[in-house]
């Protein structure tokens, strides 16, 4: 991957969303259709609160899926918001996790995934075997107050991949994505770059921040040393009402 390539991929994550509901079709951007039912009828909303909402990142995980076609939707969810997880990724990011926050409206998106999107979907969120070694687990989030507007529709339970490792710990409460909107916000705003230059600050100061993501994502074992001490200080966050499907650790 060309540098340009590997630092844009850490440093502007969760990247772009698109300005309406949409429809994700081989590639393609289109508008969500007037005769939507067929896209959402026997499908799995799967929350999108981080890179899973932006067009770029369903397009590397899906761009080598034959047909795959399925709508990506607006959707408001109360009491919760998008944090920094206490991890980072092979392409040198620290990514998100959903965090409870009472009072908080968060402005998300669906996917609706039919059961070969959804399985493709785990192997790019847990592996190819999933299991308690992973950064996330997934299963169904319960007893809550989800809007869907675009498609008429409000949802009591939505399926989620949520951070097995918890809310990264530079300040004494999870820091929210300040390119993520949420009204009634409760969490510290910061914005990606900042984040990731105060993780560097933390596990290796004296790298340059360029260095230091070409560390990250060149060398497997470091970023899992590295991944271990974010791991030990991070917030806990504590989800009642979500059922694990695919467990993560104990």
């Amino acid at each position: 991957m060309h540098d340009d390539q590997v630092q844009h991929r850490a440093r502007n994550y969760p990247y772009e969303r698109a300005a309406h509901s949409f429809v994700y079709d081989c590639g393609d951007i289109t508008h969500l259709p007037e005769d939507f039912v067929a896209l959402i009828e026997g499908r799995h909303p799967v929350l999108a609160f981080g890179s899973n909402a932006a067009p770029e990142q369903l397009r590397r995980k899906y761009g080598d899926q034959t047909n795959a076609r399925f709508a990506v939707t607006r959707a408001t969810l109360q009491g919760y918001d998008v944090v920094y997880s206490a991890h980072l990724t092979s392409y040198g990011a620290v990514p998100a996790t959903l965090a409870p926050s009472p009072g908080a409206i968060l402005e998300t998106w669906i996917t609706w995934l039919d059961e070969d999107q959804l399985a493709h979907m785990h192997t790019t969120e847990m592996g190819a075997g999933g299991g308690a070694d992973v950064n996330y687990a997934y299963g169904h989030l319960q007893e809550i107050n989800l809007g869907v507007a675009d498609i008429g529709v409000k949802l009591a339970s939505v399926d989620v991949y949520l951070s097995n490792f918890g809310a990264l710990a530079l300040t004494d409460a999870p820091l929210a994505f300040s390119r993520i909107t949420a009204s009634n916000r409760k969490f510290e705003e910061r914005d990606k770059v900042s984040v990731l230059e105060g993780v560097r600050d933390s596990l290796a100061p004296d790298l340059d921040l360029d260095k230091f993501v070409h560390v990250v994502v060149g060398d497997k074992s470091q970023r899992a040393c590295w991944g271990e001490a974010l791991k030990a200080t991070a917030h806990p966050l504590d989800f009642p009402d979500f059922l694990n499907l695919v467990p993560g650790p104990e």
